[in-house]
């Protein structure tokens, strides 16, 4: 019988403290729940990696936009996205590890003892839900209808998806409150490695960020186009480069710029420079563009040439040795994530005075000078006024220009590229999975974990293709 007895013992004791159970076993050091900072830094860094990665598992619009060509693999060159599940990745990415963190980071603030007063909590919020709208903007963007008022609901395992159109107005209502909402300076501080907490920066970031959703439907919706980037023009936007939404990399791992991650460190040497880009750079109407010694390095048949830019022909395997490669200003360790900068801004404002999306400003040519100084200015190119004079304005050369100044942000080149139907990008090798990519396809999980709400959204925008254009995508490609 003794050993019935040692059997029931535990349960005895089990019984007697059962009152303080759960705080023998809390930590009075620690947080009840993670600090609200913490998960809005770690949004921000994954946010970054994501736009900037080369890795082709996880990005590849340099490839879509023909900006780079694949040496050792060719799959996503030719648009085959499948393999590797790229779509799931990107979708993954956005959803699970920034914005539902952003969504945990909002709920959190209030009550967050790291957070003091309400005027600092009330920025945070704001902040964190500008990023939270940037990246649904990206998944619109790039998808089409996507979950939304049912994403982040934890008693939902199966969420509908939202019409994108929709989907888009409710962010512009959702920016809009944002930053009527932003005041005084007291913010994240050093947790936000954008712009360090500074409130006003975050501030002229969200109207530079509405104009370029204002312009994003200009095809779609011209009346909303237009009182949207007259608003944004008129609470303030980005003029100068001092304004860009950068995130600086470190030194040391883990936090190091993913490109040096992805062929530096890594020790590869999957990519070199696409013929489509560098024909672009090696003529721009007779001149050579400067940003092609940055951008690129020189080819040399033998050590004692003067080297020329080369490019591969784009979805053709290329041979690493024969042609140039990625430049070493992007590759470096600290080489730093762009989510929006001032020569976009200023290509907008053109193509909005062009459009008459924006009565008040300069001249479109104005502005157009403006855009293509302020990219030779971030690439450290030079004075830009010889080649301007070469190129000067017309909405074929802003299209162009907008496309050049894009090098390196691969996934707003291809949002761009689709939008304007210009530069021409969709004549791939011989071999292509499909014709030039205008949207992502569903990650192949939601077909099988979410069937319904995934055939009804598939239906919706007219199928689940890489070749179905979505709402803001109007216009049909130039042969």
């Amino acid at each position: 019988m003794k050993k019935y007895i040692w059997a029931l013992l535990p349960l005895v004791m089990l019984g007697a403290c059962k009152k303080d159970f759960e705080n023998f076993n809390t930590n009075p050091k620690l947080f009840p729940t993670v600090p609200a900072p913490t998960l809005i830094t770690q949004a921000e860094r994954v946010l970054s990696n994501a736009l900037t990665s080369a890795n082709v598992n996880n990005n590849v619009f340099r490839l879509v936009e023909q900006q780079w060509q694949e040496t050792t693999y060719n799959d996503e060159s030719l648009y085959n996205f499948d393999t590797r599940n790229i779509n799931r990745a990107m979708w993954n990415s956005l959803f699970r590890d920034v914005a539902n963190n952003l969504k945990l980071a909002k709920d959190i603030i209030p009550g967050d003892p790291t957070i003091v007063g309400d005027v600092a909590k009330k920025n945070d919020i704001a902040i964190a839900d500008i990023l939270q709208v940037y990246t649904f903007y990206y998944l619109v963007t790039t998808y089409g209808d996507v979950p939304y008022t049912q994403a982040f609901d934890p008693k939902n395992n199966f969420p509908k998806y939202d019409d994108a159109a929709t989907v888009y107005k409710d962010l512009l209502k959702r920016l809009d409150a944002d930053i009527a909402a932003l005041s005084g300076t007291t913010s994240l501080g050093s947790a936000d490695i954008i712009y360090g907490g500074d409130v006003a920066k975050w501030k002229k970031f969200g109207n530079s960020f509405k104009l370029k959703m204002g312009m994003t439907i200009a095809d779609y919706d011209a009346a909303l186009a237009s009182t949207t980037v007259k608003a944004a023009f008129a609470a303030g936007v980005f003029t100068d480069n001092a304004d860009n939404a950068t995130l600086v990399y470190q030194a040391a791992t883990p936090n190091t710029n993913p490109i040096w991650v992805d062929l530096v460190q890594s020790g590869r040497n999957d990519f070199v420079a696409n013929a489509t880009l560098v024909n672009q750079l090696n003529n721009s109407n007779g001149i050579l563009d400067p940003r092609a010694a940055v951008f690129f390095t020189l080819y040399k048949a033998k050590p004692t040439d003067p080297g020329i830019y080369l490019g591969a022909d784009p979805g053709v395997k290329a041979n690493y040795e024969s042609f140039s490669h990625v430049g070493p200003t992007i590759t470096t360790t600290t080489a730093p994530g762009l989510l929006l900068d001032n020569a976009e801004v200023q290509f907008y404002l053109a193509e909005a005075k062009e459009k008459g999306l924006l009565t008040d400003g300069d001249a479109a040519a104005i502005y157009y000078a403006r855009g293509v100084q302020q990219s030779f200015a971030y690439w450290k190119a030079g004075d830009a006024t010889a080649y301007l004079a070469l190129n000067p304005y017309s909405l074929n050369n802003l299209a162009i220009q907008k496309w050049v100044a894009n090098y390196n942000r691969g996934w707003d080149a291809w949002i761009e590229t689709r939008r304007l139907d210009f530069p021409v990008l969709h004549k791939p090798a011989t071999g292509a999975f499909s014709d030039f990519p205008v949207r992502f396809k569903y990650p192949v999980d939601e077909s099988s974990v979410n069937p319904t709400n995934y055939k009804a959204a598939s239906a919706a925008i007219g199928g689940d293709v890489v070749t179905t254009r979505l709402f803001f995508d109007k216009n049909v490609m130039p042969k």
